[in-house]
């Protein structure tokens, strides 16, 4: 699933299979048997921990997003068309917002269940494409829902946090802030 992740391939799909499978694991270990004796994570912090160390998880996820919405700038600007974010359907069966969505709510996810930050250059990444540089106005929505989120239920490394306000949020233009951003 990583490979087509990382390939841009049923991303939708892959991301939808991956939460599924996580969550079949327990968020604690099993104590009472000897499943402790096998290779395996016991848990979906363990699973979550193997799947960011090998396969870089965070980064895979972040970098398909910035992928998908650069593609999308991309298709805006070769064919001149504007499509409601809801109507326009890039790979044929899921639409822009729940590409967009998905992909957040995979990473909001993994972040919170594997207890990891979002380091500084991810949350820049995030920030510029979907805040600075959105397609729709509902992706700087979604963008500052997703970081609200993420102050509430994960947390940011404190400097890591810190300047990333200090250096975007606080200079986004003011026209761009909406009530949610406020």
């Amino acid at each position: 699933m990583m490979e087509e992740i990382k390939q841009d391939q049923h991303v939708m799909i892959s991301l939808k299979q991956m939460r599924e499978i996580c969550t079949q694991f327990s968020e604690h270990g099993y104590p009472h048997n000897n499943i402790s004796r096998m290779s395996y994570p016991l848990n979906r912090i363990g699973l979550i921990d193997i799947l960011e160390k090998k396969h870089k998880l965070t980064r895979v996820i972040t970098e398909n997003l910035c992928h998908y919405m650069d593609n999308t700038r991309r298709y805006r600007d070769e064919t001149k068309k504007i499509l409601p974010p809801e109507d326009y359907y890039p790979d044929g069966h899921f639409n822009h917002n729940q590409q967009i969505n998905e992909r957040l709510i995979f990473l909001k996810f993994t972040l919170k269940e594997g207890r990891l930050y979002l380091g500084f250059d991810y949350m820049k990444m995030i920030w510029i494409s979907l805040a600075e540089q959105a397609v729709y106005p509902h992706d700087r929505e979604q963008c500052f829902r997703w970081f609200a989120e993420i102050i509430d239920e994960v947390g940011f490394d404190l400097k890591a946090g810190k300047e990333f306000f200090q250096n975007h949020f606080m200079k986004l233009e003011p026209h761009l802030l909406t009530d949610l951003g406020m």
